[in-house]
């Protein structure tokens, strides 16, 4: 009578990496279909570019102040403030 051979750890781990590897490559292989989706999608649909206007250039201007005891100096500051 023949009794069947009980395997080795080692090769009982051989054949579960085995099971294993398909479910590995079958990981990587959805990553990359949904990366290669998403980036024909966002190729497809992604940010278009807007037309830009005319934009005139602006700045913002605060009030001088008059910092000094002369009060004739106040027209000065207006002065500056108005013309900028």
């Amino acid at each position: 009578m023949d009794y069947p051979r009980k395997k080795s750890f080692s090769a009982e781990l051989l054949e579960k990496r085995k099971k294993k590897k398909p479910s590995a490559i079958l990981v990587v292989a959805v990553i990359v279909a949904f990366i290669a989706v998403g980036y024909a999608l966002y190729m497809r649909f992604g940010i278009k570019e807007i037309p830009v206007t005319e934009v005139k250039p602006s700045i913002a201007v605060l009030p001088f102040i008059n910092m000094s005891s002369d009060e004739e100096q106040e027209y000065f500051c207006e002065g500056i403030s108005e013309e900028i």
